[in-house]
């Protein structure tokens, strides 16, 4: 916990706002996109290829979709086709950028206020599947030969923070926090929830508790916030999703699947002041791969899940500044690319860290963004993806100050 004197620094200051926004983040005029060759149709195209015919080490190119906005994503079609996709901040639309440069709006998908987070995968047809939320309701739609199909509301209950994923005989799976009931005692839930595509859309059926049983710290204190679920599905079909949940004093992650055919009883994977935005791969024998950060915030650290046993915490990377959030993707070579966020008093920075690097190796700088600014990733699907020839497509939000919106970007690899 952060005592009163904790607001006394600017450094402090950091330290304890930060937390604040990352949380709500986790649970998160319109520009011509640019000409740059390097990022796909409409922007250049992203070729298909095998995953070493690039070394994302060498760089990133840098692709602003509008500005204000928020939660930039991005996925690859079949044909190598670059798709984006985000919030338009004016308006508060779910807006999708199609391989040809297009734009597109969800369809009757917005609440009043705007809608508040977005996630995109791409499936084997080449269609797109978005999810976002608002005012309580998740929307999906699919984006087929470049129209909409009629947008779906899918949670039972009042939910936000949808994430989803294609399973490989073509379903869907979305994953969201649900909330509680308003006074109730109990806290938010974890559901996910698995459609059959069809000629006319998809068909969700009824949705999985992933957490029936949660939240009470070892403290005995009960879950005050549940943050976004970050969702994989294994090569059996298999869902597994990592989530957190926060107390007055501490911040739980636990990671629960289904594989077998049923829940099994969760996994903790660590209980501490500040855990932000977990982040979870999953390989092809079911093995978890969980990324996180704890205080004093200077460590990625992956914690692995093989059964029933949890591997010993490791650091990915490591530096004296203050990190906000980090998200890492395994790639067809079964690598782990990792990016952070260092978020001070002296302004934002947006960092990859290499496959296989020592934990001090210097990271890449991807972008940054001036004091009193941040920068601020896309914790769902589409937020940190590798295209079919490796290239990283990351979306990031670049904030100037606290009080405005800042300019949706995704980082591509070179």
């Amino acid at each position: 916990m952060h005592s009163a004197a904790a607001i006394l620094t600017p450094m402090k200051t950091i330290r304890l706002v930060f937390p604040l926004l990352i949380l709500a983040a986790c649970t998160d005029t319109e520009q011509p996109p640019g000409d740059d060759d390097d990022l796909g149709p409409g922007v250049g195209p992203v070729a298909v290829g095998e995953v070493d015919d690039i070394d994302p080490v060498e760089g990133f190119a840098l692709d602003e979709l509008s500005a204000p906005a928020t939660s930039a994503v991005a996925a690859v079609a079949p044909d190598g086709s670059l798709f984006r996709a985000y919030i338009d901040g004016i308006s508060g639309w779910p807006v999708v950028i199609d391989g040809v440069g297009q734009r597109h709006e969800l369809p009757g998908g917005t609440h009043p206020e705007g809608n508040d987070a977005i996630a995109m995968v791409g499936s084997a047809d080449g269609a797109m599947h978005v999810v976002s939320s608002g005012g309580g309701i998740i929307y999906y739609a699919r984006l087929r030969d470049g129209v909409f199909d009629p947008t779906q509301s899918i949670a039972p209950v009042a939910a936000r923070d949808a994430t989803v994923a294609i399973a490989p005989g073509g379903d869907l799976v979305v994953a969201y926090v649900a909330e509680a009931p308003e006074g109730a005692a109990e806290p938010d839930r974890i559901h996910f929830v698995r459609g059959v595509p069809g000629v006319d859309g998809v068909q969700f059926g009824a949705p999985t508790v992933v957490n029936p049983e949660c939240c009470v710290n070892e403290h005995g204190e009960p879950a005050e916030a549940m943050s976004a679920p970050s969702l994989a599905i294994g090569a059996d079909g298999s869902t597994h999703v990592v989530y957190e949940w926060t107390t007055w004093s501490n911040t739980t992650i636990e990671y629960v699947n289904d594989v077998g055919g049923a829940l099994n009883p969760p996994v903790k994977i660590s209980e501490a002041a500040f855990v932000p935005c977990p982040s979870l791969a999953v390989d092809a024998d079911n093995k978890a791969f969980v990324t996180f950060l704890e205080e004093p915030n200077r460590d990625v650290f992956l914690i692995e899940v093989d059964g029933g046993a949890v591997s010993e915490r490791r650091s990915l990377y490591t530096t004296q500044e203050y990190l906000t959030m980090s998200m890492m993707v395994r790639d067809g070579a079964g690598r782990l690319h990792v990016l952070a966020t260092d978020n001070t008093a002296a302004g934002g920075r947006l960092l990859y860290v290499a496959p296989d690097a020592p934990p001090d190796a210097p990271a890449t700088e991807v972008t940054t963004v001036e004091s009193p600014g941040f920068v601020e990733m896309t914790p769902r699907a589409g937020g940190l993806v590798v295209s079919p020839n490796g290239r990283l497509l990351v979306g990031y939000e670049r904030v100037p100050r606290w009080s405005e919106m800042g300019a949706a970007e995704v980082a591509v690899s070179r």
